[in-house]
């Protein structure tokens, strides 16, 4: 099967910078959105570091999680999000005050 995805992101109206993220990653099947909370401290920050917490995950799970079984899938999904999650917060703590409020995966 075929698989065609894109993502698309505005500042829109009320922001001179683009908080949002988009990862596509057709191998997986899974688009990822990430929305940066815009007004928020460090919404900049978290965007990048979710999606490349899932770009390595994903490679990983690829190997691992057998096409044919999706409860398999939707486990190691909700795995690896928390796993993106805690080194979202590690990330953030670098950061000091200004990672707080900043969000999660």
């Amino acid at each position: 099967m075929r698989y065609t995805a894109a993502g698309l992101s505005s500042t829109g109206h009320q922001r001179d910078n683009n908080e949002d993220g988009v990862g596509v990653f057709l191998d997986a099947r899974l688009l990822v959105v990430c929305d940066g909370m815009g007004g928020f401290n460090a919404g900049t920050f978290v965007p990048p570091v979710v999606l490349s917490g899932f770009r390595a995950g994903v490679k990983v799970l690829a190997d691992r999680v057998p096409d044919d079984d999706p409860e398999a899938a939707v486990t190691a999904l909700r795995a690896l999000a928390v796993d993106v999650n805690i080194a979202l917060r590690e990330s953030l703590e670098t950061l000091g005050p200004r990672g707080r409020g900043a969000g999660g995966a």
